[in-house]
């Protein structure tokens, strides 16, 4: 009985820590881009959401990491959230205003921005000149 007694309470915190954390944010399959509309595809590493603050915590979905770079540029200031882009290795999800940004146009990506996002700058390195987030904004015409 002891042992159930830390046991269910471990459980408990465990699913509260693993769930909200930006590695679940598992998109519907149905989901569309709220900057240009195309369909989103879930498991794409240029797949991007806005995490937006609030009661109905709700995601919105980009299609490409270029259009959410223009959203957050054309919204400076204006939403209540977290952007959350995906690591180009590891499909991670990571805070998009922490990563690193390459733009080439080996990244063919949905939009044809061509920006591929990672977490360690020595990744971002290897693939090309790293933006941080702001630079990657200012990147886009």
């Amino acid at each position: 009985m002891k042992n159930a007694s830390v046991l269910i309470p471990l459980l408990i915190l465990l699913a509260v820590a693993a769930s909200g954390h930006a590695g679940d944010l598992a998109l519907p399959e149905k989901a569309r881009c709220v900057q240009c509309g195309m369909k989103c595809v879930p498991d794409s590493p240029f797949t991007a959401v806005l995490e937006v603050e609030g009661p109905d915590g709700s995601r919105l979905p980009f299609c490409d990491v270029g259009e959410l770079l223009i959203h957050a540029k054309e919204h400076k200031g204006e939403e209540p959230g977290k952007y959350r882009v995906r690591d180009f290795h590891n499909l991670e999800w990571i805070d998009a205003e922490m990563a690193f940004y390459v733009k080439a146009p080996k990244y063919l990506s949905p939009m044809r921005w061509n920006i591929a996002a990672f977490k360690q700058r020595a990744d971002a390195s290897k693939e090309g000149k790293p933006m941080n987030f702001t630079e990657a904004m200012e990147s886009l015409q």
